[in-house]
Formats: C-alpha cells, sequence, structure tokens
C-alpha cells in the first residue's frame, strides 16, 4: 500500500502516466507493469463536496501520515487541506 506522499514523489520523476477516471473521479497513474489508484486533491474535493451535498457529518482520513505531509510535491498536507476548504 502506498501513501499520497510516495505516489506523488514517484511521480516527480517524468515515468509516471496519470490518467483521470472521469465516472469514478479518481486518478490512477501507471509505469510499464506498475499501475496504483489513488486519491488526490481533486478526487477528495469531489467526494468532500459529495459529503456535505448529502448533510453527512464529515470525511475519514484513514492514515494522516500518508498526505504529503513535508510539502515535496507542493504546499504541505493537500489532502488534509483540500478536506477542510470544501467541507
Amino acid at each position: 500500500m502506498l501513501g499520497y506522499n510516495e505516489i506523488c514523489e514517484m511521480q516527480m520523476g517524468g515515468h509516471w502516466t496519470v490518467v483521470w477516471n472521469e465516472e469514478q473521479k479518481i486518478p490512477y497513474a501507471y509505469f510499464g507493469d506498475q499501475w496504483v489508484g489513488y486519491d488526490n486533491p481533486l478526487s477528495v474535493a469531489v467526494k468532500a463536496n459529495f459529503a456535505k451535498e448529502q448533510n453527512l457529518g464529515g470525511l475519514m482520513i484513514w492514515s494522516i501520515e500518508t498526505d504529503d505531509f513535508r510539502g515535496m510535491c507542493g504546499a504541505k498536507y493537500p489532502i488534509l487541506s483540500t478536506i477542510n476548504s470544501n467541507l
């Protein structure tokens, strides 16, 4: 299992192809025979907006240390920040 922090760092090398699955509203990436599906800030925003529209109590993050806590791919904590700004 890979965290968002690991996935975004792998993609920085430029070898991974990232695809947005419009039906499921999530990204996936592949490089050779490797494939990974994951959440990114855009997919989390979609989920947060859905939770808000449905009057749900909020969202859960499985493991906060798998967010980009060091800011290697941009701002620190992009997943948590996206949830906070969309709820």
